[in-house]
């Protein structure tokens, strides 16, 4: 909700998320939208905090907003442009932040999740179950052995707000997507993701299969 914005505690303090259509390489990348907006870089959440959302030309006014952000796209020319979600990343930490081998070094009892692999989420994006692609055993802060059909349980909140360790600018990694279907009729939308390596403490997880 807009009434949100500046007041809703997304995440731990650890937490900055910014928009960017102007990133390098990213797919979501262009030099102005479809309304012809020149695109740019904006904050959407500081120290776990909403600060911002993303706005074309009709929706700006509507937040208070004095511009657009260049976020209106659409799949080709014959089709109609609508407010659509830019590249997002979560900000890596500060300097001295750890290392991937440092952060497993400091966590006692976890799972290294590498890759997206499957998902399942609701309709307001607030529910989720999640998987990965490879998957690492930890105990006493080493990697014990490589396990299998991991999945873990998250509501967006709670999940941000039990982030407790963020990795360094040399863990942060750029991910993409080209399947973001919206619209009536459906039209699809690139975009890229980018994210260090993270720790989130009191976690569900389990096996995918009983």
């Amino acid at each position: 909700m807009t009434s949100d914005v500046g007041k809703l505690k997304y995440g731990s303090k650890l937490m900055n998320i910014t928009a960017d259509r102007t990133m390098a390489g990213g797919m979501a990348t262009i030099g102005y939208d479809d309304d012809g907006v020149k695109t740019m870089e904006f904050p959407i959440i500081r120290d776990g905090i909403l600060v911002g959302l993303q706005t074309n030309r009709e929706t700006a006014p509507q937040i208070g907003d004095k511009a657009s952000k260049g976020c209106t796209s659409a799949s080709s020319w014959r089709d109609y442009p609508f407010l659509r979600m830019p590249n997002v990343r979560l900000e890596a930490g500060p300097k001295g932040s750890p290392s991937v081998a440092q952060m497993i070094a400091d966590t006692g009892d976890g799972v290294l999740i590498d890759g997206r692999g499957s998902y399942s989420i609701d309709q307001q994006r607030y529910n989720g179950q999640f998987g990965g692609n490879c998957f690492w055993e930890i105990k006493n802060g080493k990697i014990t052995r490589m396990v299998t059909d991991v999945t873990y349980n998250a509501i967006t909140t709670d999940f941000w707000a039990n982030l407790d360790l963020i990795g360094s600018q040399e863990t942060w990694k750029m991910f993409g997507t080209g399947g973001d279907a919206k619209g009536q009729p459906t039209q699809t939308n690139s975009i890229s993701h980018g994210s260090p390596y993270i720790r989130i403490k009191k976690i569900m997880v389990g096996a995918a299969y009983a």
